[in-house]
């Protein structure tokens, strides 16, 4: 099962996925001023909402257009979860042909 987490300026779109289906997508406020142990209890809480036991998570992924909590939240995710979660950005090889003029 993945974790997938979206850090937008607003929210955090969290949600747990394993193939096709969809287990749960939850937003939480972005707060830069949390720290590392608030984000895992955020995590955690969320997980024990919708009966995810922490080791069916089996890997996590990080999209993020607020660079100050990438570490944050990725080193919360390293406690949570003893796993490194991949952090989405230039340079990541994903597979998928963008096909956009850089802006």
């Amino acid at each position: 099962m993945i974790l997938a987490v979206d850090i937008g300026n607003t929210n955090i779109v969290i949600g747990c996925i394993e193939q096709e289906k969809i287990y749960f997508v939850e937003r939480v406020s972005t707060d830069t001023s949390k720290t590392e142990l608030e984000y895992v209890v955020e995590f955690k809480t969320l997980l024990e909402l919708y009966r995810i036991e922490l080791n069916e998570i089996t890997g996590c992924i990080i999209a993020s257009v607020v660079p100050p909590l990438n570490n944050v939240v990725k080193t919360a995710m390293e406690k949570l979860f003893h796993l490194t979660p991949l952090l989405v950005g230039p340079g990541v090889k994903t597979g998928l042909n963008i096909l956009m003029d850089n802006p």
